[in-house]
């Protein structure tokens, strides 16, 4: 008993190892199955893809075959052409595209007029006809291109002429009503006046020199009345009217002021309207109008100085009180 118990183990153990080793062998068999069926199906695959590419392979040829056909038709149809072609020979894509402009530009044409030839003629008689007028009238064109250029040339100098002479007409009327201040003009674009305005500038006496814009309301006056006497220095006009230039002056400027109009009246005639005493002191003739407390205007010849004083003072009231409003 104790014989076979020791074999028995034996065995058992024997029979244990033996399983593990068919365990093992086991799942080697089962890696080589997958693997087979890996194999197969690889294999499979690979007979597909020689198949596949037998068949393009086939495909290939015929098109082969087709082409080399055609290239010969080609070459045929080439050798039959008798015009010559330039080199390099343009892509396909540029021949039809060229191919398209031309069809284009004929379809534009439209049909075919076979009378082209004799209208052409009558076209080209009257077209030779318009381009000899052409050739007239730019040459008259430039005639008076000439004739207005020296137009411009005689309208500058005659500018210029006029210009310098109220210009310095300005300059020493300004210094007499100003008492002794400065002024002078000048030109935007002396090279071409026409292109550009004028400016007037203006140094009253103790004061800056500054342009007329910058001038206060008193000082713009006497600028512009300066200017307006250089003008008619320059160029006398037979009658003026002035409406209350010196309502923006002082006592002096405006005594000046009337006097260059009382000198000025020697040779043209002056026509203002005035509420400064100094001013119809210094006229020959006064005409003036008033409203009694009756309310009935009442027109007044060589009136009362006294009544004109009275009459500037409210106007200077009257305006004074309006500036305060604004």
């Amino acid at each position: 008993m104790a014989r076979i118990t020791i074999d028995l183990e034996a065995l058992r153990r024997i029979e244990a190892e033996m399983e593990s080793g068919i365990e093992d062998l086991r799942k080697r068999k089962e890696v080589l199955v997958n693997r087979k069926n890996d194999l197969e199906i690889d294999v499979h695959k690979k007979e597909s893809d020689l198949e596949n590419k037998a068949a393009l392979v086939e495909s290939f040829r015929a098109q082969v075959i087709q082409s080399e056909q055609s290239l010969t038709d080609l070459k045929i149809a080439v050798d039959a052409i008798s015009i010559p072609v330039p080199e390099p020979v343009p892509s396909e894509e540029e021949i039809k595209r060229r191919i398209k402009a031309c069809e284009r530009t004929l379809s534009d044409l439209g049909n075919v007029n076979l009378r082209a030839i004799e209208e052409y003629e009558l076209k080209k008689r009257r077209y030779d006809s318009l381009m000899s007028d052409t050739a007239d009238l730019n040459a008259r064109i430039e005639e008076l291109n000439k004739l207005m250029d020296d137009l411009i040339g005689k309208k500058k100098g005659l500018f210029m002429k006029s210009y310098d002479a109220v210009n310095e007409n300005f300059k020493s009327i300004y210094a007499q009503l100003s008492g002794g201040g400065e002024a002078f003009m000048g030109l935007d674009n002396e090279d071409d006046p026409f292109a550009g305005g004028l400016m007037i500038n203006a140094k009253p006496r103790n004061g800056k020199l500054l342009r007329l814009e910058a001038l206060s309301g008193g000082e713009k006056s006497l600028t512009a009345l300066s200017f307006i006497f250089a003008i008619q220095e320059y160029q006398p006009s037979p009658f003026y009217v002035l409406d209350e230039v010196d309502m923006f002056l002082d006592s002096v400027n405006a005594e000046m002021v009337a006097k260059r109009v009382r000198e000025s009246s020697a040779k043209a005639q002056f026509i203002q309207v005035s509420l400064r005493k100094v001013t119809l002191t210094l006229a020959d003739h006064l005409i003036g109008v008033t409203r009694p407390p009756t309310g009935i205007s009442k027109v007044i010849m060589q009136p009362d100085i006294a009544e004109v004083s009275k009459y500037e003072e409210e106007a200077l009231k009257k305006q004074k009180e309006s500036k305060e409003e604004a």
